[in-house]
């Protein structure tokens, strides 16, 4: 991992799952968190795996959202992953906190 972007240690077909605990002091509309990948380096991203959730307008606080996504590893140099949360908010401090799970489920 390297600046939220992280790699991969083999090729292969990998399930990536996150889970993001999201909190805030008011005013946010929706959270969204989604699993971007690439396979250039980093020129390029995709989302490839994403969910939200419509949070209302009032203080919260320990809401999550999980994405699954399945990626084609097919190199450890160019093939990264990141997680990117988005919230609709206004005059609020939002709080994001994403936990990944990373899981080889075969070869290439």
């Amino acid at each position: 991992q390297s600046s939220g972007v992280f790699t991969f240690a083999s090729t292969g077909i990998w399930q990536i799952r996150a889970a993001v605990t999201f909190s805030s002091t008011g005013g946010t509309n929706t959270a969204q968190l989604q699993i971007e990948t690439t396979t250039d380096g980093g020129s390029n991203w995709t989302a490839v795996g994403s969910n939200a959730r419509h949070t209302g307008n009032s203080f919260y606080s320990g809401h999550n959202i999980t994405a699954v996504a399945f990626f084609d590893v097919t190199s450890t140099a160019n093939c990264k992953v990141r997680f990117r949360g988005l919230a609709s908010s206004t005059n609020s401090t939002d709080t994001l906190v994403a936990h990944p799970i990373f899981h080889r489920v075969g070869a290439t």
